[in-house]
């Protein structure tokens, strides 16, 4: 699966801190993001990455977001949400 990547940078000077954004997209008529990576640094140190937070995103065939995690530093990933849609009962009255 291809997808492209596009970056954002936010430095803030009076606090010494910069922040880097990586967005993974998927190449599609919609745009699904595939992943978010928010790299935080600080005191003027612009190598190491003070906090990383890294939050992934699952989608069906149609599209629809199924299951969202997000992983701060190295710890374990942590599902934030997750959706398992009845394909049966679509379409269906309640």
């Amino acid at each position: 699966m291809n997808s492209f990547i596009v970056h954002f940078i936010l430095s803030i000077k009076y606090l010494s801190c910069k922040d880097k954004i990586q967005n993974v997209i998927l190449p599609n008529y919609i745009g699904e993001l595939l992943s978010n990576t928010r790299k935080h640094y600080a005191n003027n140190n612009y190598t190491t990455a003070a906090v990383t937070i890294t939050d992934g995103y699952s989608y069906d065939h149609a599209g629809r977001m199924l299951a969202t995690t997000e992983q701060i530093n190295n710890q374990t990933p942590v599902a934030l949400a997750s959706e398992t849609p009845d394909l049966f009962k679509l379409g269906q009255q309640v």
